[in-house]
């Protein structure tokens, strides 16, 4: 028996090996890749049969297994015939508090709060009744400003088989609740002045979880899963030092259509672009993701300004949030 054990432990690692090999590469530096993967969820611990030949596609070009799950039509298809090797990765985590400061936070307390949010979620689709909604207001949605949580991440690879060498920048954001003000918000990316991005080869996704209820009381459930809304955005509003796009939150619905009304969970959204090297006596490169929230609204374009690695502004005087910047160095 012990002999038999010992056998199959052997073979259980041999698999082991072989899988996270997939995704790790065999012909690029393992242990700088492994560890940009890491960095977007790819550790020692992923389970055998969570890595598949699309996992490992999909992982080199910076997406998280999570990702792959919820991968659009669109984004399969820009992503078509294109294969590459993650060679830059960074996330942040964030605390974006009442008084209008946004603080870093470790993994670990983000992933608390995202447990703790799961459960208030499942809290409120399944108590959102009439009583609770109109007469507490506690259920539904927040009704005064409380603190939110981020998680921005960026990532570059290097596209195979293109000349001139082609790179794949992704920057994306997740919002653990639902933000308290919706109005435009700005996500992108700043670049190193040795990068010039592909033309129209930008897009943003902005995705969310959608559910629906035919309570006539606006704001009350009970709620069912309606999938998830996507929104694509296929021209970036800046193209100068990066690329950056503005768009509006989603706001649940204020009144029935079709005998239906909508409220949008886990906001979220993907920035993709290609770029190339515009000189070669550069060797190495750098970019910063950005995510800026507005606290009231405009008439008019938000005005992103992406002036190279650090720099990405506004131009209105608005109260707005900064996340903190992530960023990412990389040899050519």
């Amino acid at each position: 028996m012990k002999k038999v054990s010992t056998v199959l432990m052997a073979f259980i690692l041999f698999l082991s090996s072989l899988s996270l090999s997939k995704v790790y590469g065999e012909d690029i530096d393992s242990d700088l890749n492994a560890e940009f993967l890491d960095k977007i969820g790819y550790s020692q611990e992923n389970s055998l049969t969570s890595i598949t030949t699309d996992i490992t596609k999909y992982a080199q070009l910076g997406f998280s297994s999570e990702e792959v799950g919820e991968l659009t039509n669109e984004t399969i298809d820009y992503l078509d015939n294109i294969e590459g090797e993650l060679i830059g990765a960074d996330r942040k985590y964030m605390e974006f508090r009442p008084n209008g400061t946004v603080e870093e936070i470790s993994e670990r307390d983000f992933e608390k709060r995202e447990v703790e949010q799961k459960l208030q979620q499942q809290v409120e689709n399944y108590f959102s009744t009439n009583s609770i909604c109109t007469i507490t207001q506690s259920g539904c949605r927040d009704n005064e400003i409380t603190s939110n949580w981020m998680q921005l991440t960026t990532t570059i690879s290097k596209i195979n088989n293109t000349n001139p060498q082609e790179y794949l920048i992704k920057h994306d954001f997740k919002w653990l609740k639902t933000p308290f003000y919706k109005y435009k918000d700005a996500v992108g990316v700043a670049h190193h002045t040795s990068l010039t991005p592909i033309q129209n080869s930008e897009y943003l996704t902005y995705s969310m979880d959608s559910y629906y209820s035919r309570n006539i009381i606006i704001g009350a459930g009970p709620w069912t899963s309606d999938g998830i809304k996507n929104i694509h955005y296929g021209s970036a509003n800046d193209k100068t030092g990066g690329i950056g796009f503005e768009f509006p939150l989603q706001n649940d619905s204020a009144s029935l259509v079709n005998g239906k009304q909508h409220r949008y969970e886990n906001h979220r959204g993907t920035v993709l672009y290609r770029a190339i090297r515009n000189n070669s006596s550069f060797t190495h490169g750098d970019l910063s993701g950005h995510y800026i929230h507005t606290e009231s609204g405009i008439s008019g374009s938000l005005g992103v300004d992406a002036k190279g690695t650090g720099s990405f502004s506004i131009t209105p005087t608005v109260k707005q949030d900064a996340a903190i910047q992530t960023g990412v160095s990389f040899k050519y």
